[in-house]
Formats: structure tokens, sequence, C-alpha cells
């Protein structure tokens, strides 16, 4: 059975190697607009940032965090992401914003890693690994795939007019499935993070 689905797996991205390179490429853009622009901020804008970064781990460090809370926007989060995803890759004006989307996705990752690297240096290493990372490696293939299926998926039913019915159900059910593995990639933020961040906190405070 394994070897079935890994085989599959496979078969999927060499299908699809194009929609993967160019939904990785957007991501990538988006991340190195990041960095441009965590390094270009104004100085108040900075300092706001950093004050605002000081005053989380203080609070952080006294109460934790709001697990409960921290689910419910994740899940909220998702669900508005997927279904924009899921309305613009039904025609062609949708496209281009599927992209601005992938470029959003990968901006965000890129402008939280490089602001904590250029605020805390070295440090940042720290609360990547514990406040970052463990859900990332969900969440990240489960929205790089997300774009390439929602790519291929808009290019398939500009081409092809016949059998449009089938192509959304399927369409339907891998979003459902990518949902709930972004959902899996919020229980890690929610619950197993704050635990890793507690133990690191320490060196953000000083």
């Amino acid at each position: 059975m394994l070897k079935t689905y890994l085989y599959q797996g496979k078969l999927h991205l060499k299908e699809n190697s194009s929609y993967y390179a160019l939904g990785a490429s957007l991501m990538v853009s988006g991340a190195l607009l990041a960095v441009l622009c965590a390094f270009c901020m104004p100085e108040l804008s900075y300092k706001e940032l950093s004050l605002y970064l000081g005053d989380f781990f203080e609070n952080f460090a006294k109460s934790g965090a709001d697990a409960g809370e921290v689910m419910r926007f994740c899940v909220s989060e998702s669900a508005v992401f997927f279904v924009c995803v899921l309305l613009f890759s039904g025609s062609l004006v949708g496209l281009p914003l599927l992209g601005i989307l992938a470029v959003y996705r990968g901006f965000a990752f890129g402008f939280v890693t490089t602001f904590f690297f250029r605020l805390y240096g070295i440090r940042a290493l720290l609360f990547l690994l514990a406040s970052v990372l463990p859900h990332l490696m969900i969440t990240l293939p489960c929205y790089l795939t997300l774009f390439s299926v929602s790519l291929r998926f808009g290019v398939r039913i500009i081409k092809q007019r016949t059998e449009i019915k089938s192509l959304y159900l399927g369409y339907f059910l891998t979003l459902l499935v990518l949902f709930g593995v972004a959902v899996l990639g919020g229980l890690m933020k929610a619950y197993i993070e704050p635990l890793l961040l507690r133990l690191a906190i320490g060196v953000f405070m000083g």
C-alpha cells in the first residue's frame, strides 16, 4: 500500500512539475520581496515592531498562549484562504489572483524570518526551530501543493469545456484534504509550538 502511494505521489509530481515549479517560484518571489521590505523598512516602523515583539515575549513568559484562540485563528484564516483559492481558480481572471496569493504566502514567511534575524541575529534560529519550523514542515508542502493543483485546475477549466462537473468534484475533494492538512499545521502552532517556545523564551528576554 505504501509503495502504491509513493508511486502515485511521484507520478503526480512528474506530471505536474511545471505547476509546482511555478508555485514555488511565486512563493520564493514573495519571500525575496519580504527580505527587501524587512531590511528597508522605516526606522520608526522597525522600532515599533521591535517593541511589540518585546511586549509579546514578556506577556508570553507570564501567561503563555491561549491555545484555543490560536487554533480558532488558524482555522478561520485557512478557511478564508481556501475559499479564496476555490473562487479564484475557476476563471481566467482568477488565475493571476492565485499567483498573488502564492506571493503573499511566501512574503508572510519571508518577512517574519528576515525581521527576526535582523532583530535577534543568530538567536533567531532558536525562534524558527521552536515556533516556525514545526508547523512549516506541514503547511509549506500543503500550500505549495494547493497552488500547484489550483493552477492546474484553472488551466484545465479554461481549456476543457466538457466534464466540468467531475473536475470540480475532484478538485473540491482535494481542497478538503489539503484544508485538513492545514488544520493539522494549526494544531502544531496552537499546542506544540508554545511549549517549545516557552523553553526558549529566555533567549529573547535579554
